[in-house]
């Protein structure tokens, strides 16, 4: 899924404030890039650990939307849940992690 532009500019100006950073392309892509891969290990991370149980992380037992819930609801939590046990959501990451 592409993440809008105007999500991607709010990022960027947040850090840029927070960090002082000065506004130049190079650097945008450096840290819109970095945003992504924090992103994606953050998906994966919440898959392995409450989905498919293959990594583990502790005596935790409450459920991620209640530990991350200052963004993540029940219901944004279910349908993640449900796009990660479709079966063609499946053959995809099976081809991906073979590949």
């Amino acid at each position: 899924m592409d993440v809008p532009q105007g999500i991607k500019d709010t990022i960027w100006e947040d850090t840029k404030r927070e960090f002082q950073i000065d506004d130049n392309e190079e650097k945008k892509s450096i840290v819109l890039s970095a945003c992504d891969k924090r992103w994606r290990d953050f998906k994966t991370r919440l898959v392995s650990v409450w989905i498919t149980h293959t990594r583990y992380v502790g005596q935790d037992p409450r459920p991620p939307y209640v530990t991350y819930a200052s963004f993540l609801t029940k219901e944004i939590w279910e349908e993640f849940v449900k796009q990660h046990e479709d079966e063609k959501f499946k053959e995809k990451s099976e081809k991906a992690r073979a590949s």
